[in-house]
């Protein structure tokens, strides 16, 4: 099927590089960006078991995880630790 779409100067140059950058055409990058765009939409999330520990967390009221720490504990979460366990996690 075909259709006619209207795109932003900006938005087009950056799109033409890209396809250039990858060797495809800008036909096969948009096909490939709308797929991914609407794939988007068909993932569940997926639980990861590390991070299904209630040992570790609860959740507040309004459902975002808060970390559990122990008595005394003076452990702060930082940016630097967020990032070593993405890392240890291979997110």
């Amino acid at each position: 099927m075909k259709t006619t779409i209207e795109i932003p100067d900006t938005l087009y140059r950056k799109a033409k590089i890209r396809a250039v950058e990858r060797g495809e055409s800008l036909k096969d990058l948009f096909l490939s960006a709308l797929q991914r765009e609407l794939a988007e939409e068909d993932k569940t999330p997926v639980k990861s078991p590390e991070l299904d520990r209630p040992d570790l967390y609860t959740l507040n009221p309004q459902g975002f995880a808060v970390l559990k720490r122990k008595r005394n504990e003076t452990n702060v979460v930082t940016n630097t630790w967020v990032n070593k366990m993405r890392e240890e996690m291979g997110i």
